[in-house]
Formats: C-alpha cells, sequence, structure tokens
C-alpha cells in the first residue's frame, strides 16, 4: 500500500501543474483589447482615445511655443530683434526710427533721422512734433539739445543747427508713455510730414 501512494501522489501534483500551465496558457491566449502580439512573446496595449487627446496636446504645445516665440521677437514680451521699426519721406531725406510696441511707465526712445544735404542752404532745421509727443507719450528730454523748443498748437517745435556733414544726423527723444493702447505720432521737418503708431502694453 505504501508503495502506490507515491505515484498517486505524483499523479495528482502532475495534474495539478498540467491545470496551472493551461490556466496560464488559456490566460495569455487571450489578446488584450487594441492589444497587438510582437514576436508571439509580448503585448502592447493601444488606446485610440487616449492618442487622439495626447496627439492634440502636443499639437497645441507646438502652437503655443510658436506664439510664446513669435510675441519675443516682435517686442511684445520685451525688446527683441524685430522690436524697431524705419518709416521714411519718399526721398530719404527723413526718416524715424521707433518701437512699435511700448511699455507703460517705460522709457521708449524715437529717432529721427536728418539727411544735412536736404537742408544745406538753410542755416536751422525746424521740426514739429505733434501733440502726442506730449500727452499721453510724456515727452521726457531731447538729444541733443535743440536751440530753441517752443509749443505750437499743443505740439513741440525743435530748432536745430544745420552743421556740414556728408551723412545723417540723428536726433533722440525720450518718452515715458501714460497711457495704454494705440498712440498715432507724427513730424514734420517743413517739407515732408512721417506718421506712425505705437502700442502700448502695460
Amino acid at each position: 500500500m505504501s508503495s502506490h501512494a507515491p505515484c498517486a501522489e505524483s499523479v495528482t501534483n502532475r495534474a495539478e501543474a498540467e491545470g496551472a500551465e493551461r490556466g496560464t496558457r488559456n490566460k495569455s491566449d487571450t489578446p488584450l483589447r487594441g492589444a497587438a502580439p510582437i514576436n508571439n512573446e509580448f503585448e502592447v496595449g493601444y488606446d485610440e482615445a487616449f492618442e487622439k487627446v495626447w496627439l492634440r496636446i502636443a499639437l497645441a504645445g507646438r502652437v503655443i511655443l510658436g506664439l510664446v516665440v513669435a510675441a519675443g521677437l516682435a517686442g511684445l514680451l520685451g525688446r527683441g530683434p524685430f522690436s524697431h521699426h524705419t518709416s521714411s519721406a519718399p526721398d530719404g531725406a527723413i526718416k524715424v526710427d521707433y518701437e512699435p510696441v511700448a511699455r507703460f511707465g517705460t522709457a521708449t526712445q524715437v529717432t529721427i533721422h536728418l539727411d544735412m544735404r536736404r537742408f544745406s542752404a538753410a542755416p536751422n532745421i525746424t521740426l514739429h512734433l505733434s501733440s502726442t509727443f506730449v500727452e499721453p507719450m510724456g515727452f521726457h528730454q531731447a538729444l541733443p539739445q535743440p536751440l530753441q523748443e517752443g509749443a505750437e498748437g499743443g505740439g513741440l517745435t525743435m530748432t536745430y543747427p544745420v552743421r556740414p556733414t556728408a551723412g545723417d544726423i540723428l536726433l533722440r527723444f525720450v518718452l515715458s508713455p501714460t497711457t495704454l493702447g494705440p498712440v498715432h505720432l507724427s513730424v514734420n521737418d517743413g517739407m515732408d510730414t512721417l506718421r506712425w503708431t505705437q502700442i502700448i502694453l502695460p
């Protein structure tokens, strides 16, 4: 009787092992939803709805990043490589360089380029600045200082001596805006009038 006991126990153990193996095999043979077998060994889950959402998030992130970079270059987030613009008269004798986007209460500079060949026959140059230079752009300083400075029609007149030179002279006006939104400015040299717009942000 004792000789048959080990055999019976061995048969029982083999049956249990085979049953466990079949259960494991049946489970592994049941494919995951949306899964695909790889080399008959591994399965990779695929959630189509999640992938679509993730793709949209990735595309939105790229668009936002592109807008931030563009805003930085344009000067919306501070001074950037494209944050200056130049306007000129048809013959180029007078030009103005300015920041299209300026900040409230922060100094911004307008530079006037004058070609001395236009004014070689006159002893002085008189510029007429629009009233918006004073209010709301907060005119602060002129560099260099003019020979004469006065008010006319709510604006400013600046008189400078004509000096013999082969190139342009530069007149810089320092402003400190006291408003928000677009501000229209203009300058006249007695022959041409240049007009431009600066947008003031907080």
